[in-house]
């Protein structure tokens, strides 16, 4: 039955095409450099690439990190310690509070278990903030025994990278008296990253460090692997640990962690690292003053697929489902995220088929849904969903017409 009502809406389509005048209904892109599509590796589906695009932006003072939870940022500051962020709207973020500026605490990195977040300020080691009303932060507790570059929270453990002396674990089950309950000396570590039993390490003066910290009283250290140069922020992915320093991207395979191996480095400028799905998202921190996404399927060749300049430091970096949030020194930027799309895939669903047909019609004839990206429904790569997008894809899938995009017919879509 739907196929029958579906071929008299498309006989009114085509036949109606050159007789009456309906509005377009489209997308321009922002750029001609925005307006790429970056080709995948499988032309038979041919997937394609939304780049980012600018969502919002809030003015701060000297964002250094940031970690979303729920419908709200948090973000280490070095002036004003820790702020909070209502994204809940991504296009209009809303500041709510900040720690304030007291006493010389510099926060440069955080994250955020529970009701708290959990500050990494160097010298002033740990600060533990009370986030249950993010509008009203509050101050409860500290741990001063650490020159603090990074932390990661897990159950009733801190994990800090003490880059005096090295890893540090510290009961936090009770906020308000932090206690050390173990520690490993490693080469000045700057960023870690906790999977299962294991610690990564990215020590400034020594390379990788792994660390088992079963039991927490008692940690030891497993492997090591010394690149050509040292690393800061680390990032874990399918047995592979990434690690930034200033102009490459460090890629180590640890799926031996006794024994890790170096798979070479990729050149870029690094900040921070976020890694959601099979991409990195690279902050190029003062260098660079943009992002990077990289696609890690294969480990050893990672390849761009998209990049933006934004023009101030890029410093910390934090991924959702739908939005990429970058601490810009003074600012935070919200971006969407890069989308892996089917040219013709209306649904999503990454067949092209019937149902998709029905909803570019549907979209453009009775306003229903629009394709998701709106690029998938472009099915003949003018750059526009409209009518022609329509009569195309009902031709492919009801008359054995040319594929979506594939304007010169050769059987290899061409966007």
């Amino acid at each position: 039955m739907m196929r029958e009502i579906f071929i008299e809406v498309t006989v009114v389509c085509i036949t109606s095409f050159s007789l009456i005048a309906i509005p377009v209904i489209g997308y321009t892109a922002e750029s001609a450099e925005h307006l790429k599509n970056v080709s995948r590796s499988d032309l038979q589906t041919n997937k394609n690439m939304k780049v980012m695009e600018l969502v919002g932006s809030l003015e701060l003072f000297s964002a250094g990190d940031v970690v979303i939870e729920g419908d709200y940022a948090y973000i280490a500051d070095g002036d004003k310690r820790l702020i909070s962020v209502d994204v809940s709207d991504p296009e209009n973020p809303v500041f709510l509070d900040s720690l304030g500026e007291y006493g010389s605490e510099n926060g440069v990195a955080l994250d955020v278990s529970g009701d708290y977040a959990f500050v990494a300020t160097e010298a002033d080691g740990i600060l533990m903030a009370g986030i249950s009303d993010p509008s009203n932060l509050a101050i409860e507790g500290r741990y001063i025994y650490a020159y603090a570059k990074d932390i990661e929270v897990v159950g009733d453990y801190a994990y800090v990278a003490d880059q005096d002396y090295g890893l540090k674990i510290v009961n936090i089950s009770n906020v308000s008296m932090p206690v050390e309950t173990g520690s490993v000396a490693t080469d000045g570590p700057f960023g870690l990253v906790i999977e299962g039993n294991l610690a990564y390490c990215a020590d400034n003066d020594g390379g990788l460090c792994i660390v088992n910290i079963v039991p927490p009283d008692s940690p030891t250290i497993e492997g090591e692997c010394h690149p050509f140069h040292n690393m800061r922020r680390i990032g874990f992915h399918n047995n592979h640990i990434y690690s930034d320093f200033d102009y490459s991207l460090d890629i180590i395979n640890v799926s031996d962690p006794l024994s890790p191996s170096s798979l070479g480095a990729y050149p870029v400028n690094c900040r921070a690292i976020a890694i959601y799905d099979d991409y990195a998202y690279i902050a190029m921190g003062y260098m660079g003053q943009g992002i990077v996404v990289l696609d890690l399927a294969d480990p050893s060749s990672p390849v761009v697929v998209d990049s933006i300049t934004i023009g101030y430091p890029t410093l910390g970096i934090a991924v959702d489902e739908e939005y990429v949030y970058v601490a810009a020194s003074e600012m935070l930027f919200i971006y969407s995220k890069p989308i892996e799309y089917i040219c013709g895939d209306s649904n999503s669903d990454e067949v092209v088929n019937v149902s998709d047909a029905v909803w570019i019609v549907n979209y453009v004839f009775i306003g229903g849904d629009p394709p998701y990206p709106l690029e998938s429904g472009d099915t003949n790569c003018d750059d526009f969903c409209n009518i022609s997008d329509a009569v195309w894809i009902v031709n492919y899938v009801f008359v054995g017409g040319n594929k979506p995009c594939d304007t010169d017919g050769d059987q290899d879509p061409d966007c």
